[in-house]
């Protein structure tokens, strides 16, 4: 049973893909009664629309139709981190956030305040005191969000924040274990038509998330001290006490292996992210997945390991999933077009294309006033082509339709044999049924007959009147039933004679159609083309039957009143005559009865063949259409099934050479190949026969048609070919690798063993490189990767090298053997990244576009000279600067560290811009913005943490007087910064008027000595280098000790530069209460 589980989506993208895990879960009916979805947002227009798309999980709007500035009013507290920038005050939190996540993190404060994440506890509850399973204690939480975006990478960390604070005040004995699934900003600019604004707001929302991430994890678990702190909205300041987030996944825009040029659309990474979560989460195997996996998580990834003398916590990393697949389903629909194109030639539409040949000829004479009257129908059209046609086509069809009388050495056509055998039906039926009915009355018309005899022999004439009058009674009777049994009989014979009938009913009764149309006289079933000329043909016999019938009716009817009128001259007759008339009442009502029955039924006829064969007409018509889009169709098909390049999955036993091979050796068995047309004709006569009965399958149902006889066809597929080609996927990739070695060594089998290593082959490029995470890594020498794979229950069953392969390559390789979520025909890879740290995330390294649009957007926030309307991209408007939120590579970090105090040492040595007066208050000024007097260095330094733009002048004049021509003299003491240099005490004008404003504890937090002196070192060296004479290879060799400066041992040669005064002052302010002794 699954554990208690929660997938949560936040903001458009991670709703999306939870719902996309959603409906998987659906799908593969994975039992979820334990796993709550959930999606949050602040746009309800994206809410509705994953509702509309079947989302049945509980849906969160954490926003109403209230104003930010509102918000801010209701929520004082927001005031001292959210931005006050007056742009965005009248926006409604309804509107989303707009890529601004300090919006998104607001929202989701209002909602906290309002209640509005109610349903969220509702379903944990839920979880809690519905669990069916006492064992599992832990709950396991799915986040899933974009990075870039405005209200799902807003919400990332102060919603882990908010829901870890509710599981331990509410489940303080249970644990959680929450994992964060988180898509880059490559993703969504991949074929976007995002301009340069949208593009560096996305690049750096990603990086300040992942800075945030990064800082807050480290030191939850106290890999770093605690400098920035998150304002909760309860008003208690404070950083989490719990690691929020144990694993965070990245899926960027290509995946580890560097040679693979990544998805194809972003629909597609949304699908993979979707599988990611799907298999660990929902799937039959996430138990599997769930017991040892998390263990090497928690082994390889919580442990604090040890990186470069430096505690750091691993918790970044990826997930990769991939296929290897044999697609049956569409290598049969493929060989089945191909079969179908072949079999269904355009021979079958010959008369059909010359009949609109004809028909175009006819209307453009019309429109000319050459001719008045109307086409011929295509029925009557068809009909006459086959009769005067003599070619091969027309022969055929007539040899369909050819009976022959051996025994009289003669033959006749299907239709007339027809018409033939259904007359003498109705015929026999008709005089079974009269001598039954009739008996009676014979009996008594007997009787009377000798009555009437007897009468005349004794009494002569004297009776007659009376006998007359007993005869028009037995006349009468006569009459009436045979107008009883015309009643009766007519409607149901033709009933019977003309419903449709199957091929087993139908055969061997000649008097059904049916009889005609599935069989002719060989034992063949009669091809389609055929079936039409018998229906147009029989239509025009029985239309002339009917006619004679109709003729011959009426005549007898008119006999009929002659008779009843002469009884009343009876009397004229003699007793002679009478008796003929009597005798011939019988035969004429057996007549009356048969003719008019066979009228009934051929009236009944006429429209059920015509009927059927306009049916027959139209799914010609449709299916003419059909054949033509089959090559396109087929086409396609081709395409998808080859177009690997961009997708996850390798597919076996579809390549186009092999395809056509196999259909090659599907054409060596005739009969097979040939012998399925009786099914195929069969078809057609049932959907014809559905044409027919229905007459609104006449409205735009042709396509549906014809999709239906393909689907017929594909079933005749796999009756006739599913033993070759419904096979496993290993089984696939066998018979195609044996193939493609056979047609290189001209048809010489190849051993097993070397096939078997070409099938490992492929299998290792699918476990290893196809389903590689998509998150690019630099080289971290403690990453992990843990590989996996799901396969059928079935395949453990086979034999020889594949069942060698099942144990060796996929059962060793960490092999999950599973029959409900994977067919027969696929093996799914599944490997995890993890153990990263944040310094080896690719696209976050210096120089990479998340870093250099972060940080330009970051170095001119200032511009206006307003820090509180700084729309930064971090949840706090004071997150940018280092020395609260430190970067995420140490090594970015001490570069910036040491860039600001250049700029502060360089800048008070030159005294341009940091100007001293006589009550030790700095003034700045000539630099990009207006600043007020300072009260000491420390000051200055916040204006140049804060105001990047002050700090870049600085360092741009210091870089334009320190470089150009090399000066090859000892001129550098005529140099002005030499000559300001030598006024200065470094350590107590600069460092100690830095330090000793703040407390002691803040300066040891803050290392501030140590950046002090890579800056001091590194001006120092930007000077040397434009003296080339006194730049000697000692002096190089120490500067560029990656030992601290205050820690070599090499002297400095020159030391009218008071670099060995400079090391001797710093060792000791380094050291102990070396800064007590300076102050002094």
């Amino acid at each position: 049973m699954t554990a208690p589980t929660l997938i949560i989506g936040l903001g458009g993208i991670g709703s999306e893909i939870v719902s996309m895990v959603e409906e998987k879960a659906k799908i593969s009916k994975s039992d979820i009664s334990n796993v709550k979805f959930i999606i949050i947002d602040t746009d309800n227009g994206a809410l509705l629309k994953e509702k509309r798309n079947g989302f049945e999980g509980t849906t969160i709007r954490i926003s109403n139709n209230i104003t930010v500035e509102s918000c801010l009013q209701m929520n004082n507290l927001s005031r001292e981190w959210y931005p006050r920038n007056q742009i965005f005050m009248n926006k409604t939190l309804t509107d989303g956030a707009g890529q601004v996540r300090a919006i998104s993190r607001l929202a989701l404060e209002h909602a906290v305040l309002q209640g509005l994440l109610e349903p969220l506890t509702d379903d944990i509850m839920e979880l809690h005191w519905t669990q069916k399973n006492p064992d599992y204690k832990t709950l396991r939480i799915a986040v899933v969000s974009s990075l870039a975006g405005g209200t799902g990478s807003g919400l990332i960390l102060p919603f882990a924040i908010y829901l870890s604070d509710y599981l331990k005040k509410n489940f303080e004995k249970n644990g959680y274990n929450m994992s964060g699934f988180f898509m880059m900003p490559d993703i969504i600019l991949k074929g976007s038509e995002k301009n340069y604004i949208e593009r560096i707001s996305l690049n750096s929302n990603a990086y300040a998330t992942i800075k945030e991430l990064d800082d807050f994890i480290q030191r939850s678990v106290g890999t770093l001290d605690v400098k920035a702190e998150i304002k909760l909205v309860n008003g208690r300041r404070r950083n989490p006490d719990t690691a929020l987030y144990n694993f965070n996944f990245l899926f960027g825009l290509l995946n580890n292996d560097e040679g693979y040029s990544g998805l194809r659309t972003s629909m597609e990474y949304k699908r993979m992210m979707a599988d990611c979560i799907f298999v660990p989460y929902c799937s039959p195997i996430n138990e599997e997945n769930t017991s040892w996996e998390d263990n090497k998580f928690k082994h390889l990834s919580i442990m604090l390991t040890k990186d470069e003398g430096v505690k750091q916590y691993r918790h970044f990393g990826s997930i990769g999933v991939a296929s290897m697949v044999y697609p049956y389903d569409d290598v049969r629909f493929y060989l089945t077009m191909v079969w179908a194109k072949d079999l269904m030639s355009d021979k079958w539409f010959h008369y059909d294309l010359k009949y609109e040949e004809e028909l175009g000829k006819h209307n453009e004479m019309q429109k000319k006033g050459l001719i008045g009257k109307a086409f011929t129908k295509k029925g009557e059209f068809y009909r006459k082509a086959v009769e005067s046609d003599i070619d091969a086509f027309s022969k055929d069809i007539k040899d369909d339709l050819t009976v022959l009388d051996i025994d009289a050495g003669t033959s006749m056509l299907a239709y007339e044999a027809y018409m033939k055998s259904l007359e003498e039906f109705i015929q026999a039926e008709v005089k079974n049924i009269v001598d039954k009915d009739f008996m009676s009355i014979e009996k008594a018309n007997k009787m009377t007959l000798r009555s009437i005899a007897r009468v005349n022999k004794l009494f002569g004439f004297r009776k007659k009147k009376e006998f007359n009058s007993l005869y028009r009674d037995r006349y009468g009777q006569m009459h009436k039933i045979s107008n009883q049994i015309i009643y009766d009989v007519k409607k149901k014979m033709a009933n019977y004679l003309f419903q449709p009938h199957s091929y087993v009913e139908s055969k061997g009764k000649a008097y059904l159609l049916e009889a005609w149309i599935f069989e002719n006289q060989r034992g063949d079933f009669v091809s389609p083309n055929a079936v039409r000329y018998f229906l147009e043909e029989a239509c025009v016999l029985m239309k002339e039957r009917a006619y004679i019938l109709g003729k011959s009716v009426k005549d007898r009817a008119n006999k009929h009143e002659a008779v009843q009128s002469q009884f009343k001259i009876a009397a004229a007759y003699n007793w002679n005559e009478l008796t003929i008339r009597i005798k011939r009442l019988r035969e004429d009502y057996e007549a009356v009865i048969r003719e008019e029955v066979f009228l009934y039924c051929l009236q009944v006829g006429v429209k059920r063949v015509r009927n059927l064969a306009d049916a027959y007409e139209k799914l010609f018509d449709d299916y003419r259409k059909g054949m033509e889009q089959l090559d396109e169709r087929r086409e396609l098909l081709k395409s998808e099934m080859q177009a690997v390049e961009g997708t996850r999955v390798k597919k076996v036993g579809c390549q186009e050479e092999y395809l056509n091979e196999m259909y090659n050796e599907m054409k060596k068995e005739s009969s097979i190949y040939y012998g399925t047309l009786n099914k195929v004709y069969q078809q057609i006569y049932e959907m014809a026969n559905e044409y027919a009965v229905d007459s609104n399958t006449n409205n735009g149902k042709g396509s549906s048609k014809w999709d239906t006889l393909l689907n017929q066809w594909k079933e005749n597929f796999e009756d006739a070919y599913g033993s070759k080609f419904n096979v496993d996927v290993l089984s696939a990739l066998e018979q195609e690798i044996r193939w493609n070695i056979e047609r290189k060594n001209n048809g010489k089998p190849m051993a097993d063993k070397a096939v078997k290593a070409r099938m490992e082959e492929e299998l290792e490029r699918c476990a290893t490189q196809l389903a590689a995470p998509f998150m690019s890594t630099a080289l971290d020498p403690y990453k992990t990767v843990i590989l996996e794979n799901y396969f059928h229950s079935s395949l453990l069953k086979l034999k020889g090298i594949k069942k060698e392969i099942v144990l060796e390559r996929l059962i060793a390789k960490n092999g999950i053997e599973e029959s409900q979520m994977i067919d027969k025909y696929t093996i799914n890879f599944y490997q995890s990244l993890f153990g990263v740290h944040a310094k080896y995330l690719k696209p976050f390294k210096q120089g990479e576009e998340c870093y250099k649009d972060y940080d330009d957007i970051t170095k001119y926030m200032h511009i206006n000279g307003n820090r509180e309307q700084i729309l930064t991209p971090h949840l706090d408007r004071t997150w940018h600067r280092i020395d609260i939120l430190p970067e995420i590579d140490p090594d970015i970090q001490v570069e910036k560290q040491k860039y600001l105090w250049v700029v502060l040492f360089y800048s008070y040595i030159m005294g341009r811009h940091i100007i001293k007066d006589n009550d030790a208050k700095y003034n700045i000024k000539d630099l990009a913005l207006e600043h007020k007097q300072c009260s000491s260095l420390y000051d200055v330094m916040e204006i140049f943490k804060n105001c990047r733009e002050d700090a870049d002048k600085v360092f741009g004049e210091m870089d334009a007087a320190f470089s150009g021509c090399l000066i090859q003299t000892n001129s550098y003491k005529e140099d002005e910064f030499y000559k300001n240099y030598e006024k200065c005490d470094v350590i107590t004008d600069i460092y100690l008027a830095y330090v000793c404003p703040l407390n002691e504890t803040w300066v040891k937090g803050e290392n501030v000595a140590e950046w002090f002196v890579l800056g001091w070192q590194y001006t120092l060296e930007k000077f040397l280098e434009k003296y080339t004479n006194v730049y000697e290879s000692t002096m190089k060799k120490m500067m560029n000790d990656k030992i601290y400066l205050y820690k070599s041992k090499n002297k400095a040669k020159n030391d009218n530069m008071k670099i060995e005064d400079a090391i001797q002052k710093l060792d000791i302010a380094l050291h102990g209460n070396g800064l007590a002794r300076l102050k002094q």
